[in-house]
């Protein structure tokens, strides 16, 4: 069983979207189909399967098995939209302004978000150590 974290886009305290590409423009160099799945490689470094819906607008991504380099894309793509970056036990988010338009259940469930500045302080947050 691996790691999986999500990234989701609310507004108002519901589920909202932003145009796909913004993530394609954050990811899209990194992106290989796979057997399975869609993959990110950095080089020659494998960064974890990579889910994003085929629509214009989107509500979110997912990595499972997130290396360092997609968990710094993914802060780069929450900082670029109203969006709550969250794993099985804990959350954070690019800019406090985001927190009022969470769902109530999700904060409720994962606490109260932690604030990152950077891909930096996201790994370190998910480490426990921020």
């Amino acid at each position: 069983m691996g790691f999986s974290i999500c990234l989701d886009c609310f507004k108002d305290g519901k589920l909202s979207t932003f145009p796909r590409s913004i993530a394609h423009g954050i990811f899209g160099e990194y992106i290989v189909r796979g057997h399975v799945a869609l993959e990110l490689w950095y080089g020659n470094e494998f960064n974890g399967l990579f889910g994003i819906d085929d629509e214009v607008e989107i509500s979110g991504v997912w990595i499972d098995r997130p290396g360092d380099r997609a968990l710094h894309g993914l802060y780069e793509l929450a900082r670029l939209t109203q969006s709550v970056i969250y794993w099985d036990n804990g959350c954070a988010v690019a800019d406090a302004k985001v927190i009022p338009d969470m769902l109530k259940a999700m904060r409720d469930g994962l606490g109260e978000p932690t604030v990152v500045h950077s891909g930096e302080e996201l790994c370190l947050c998910i480490a426990g150590r921020l």
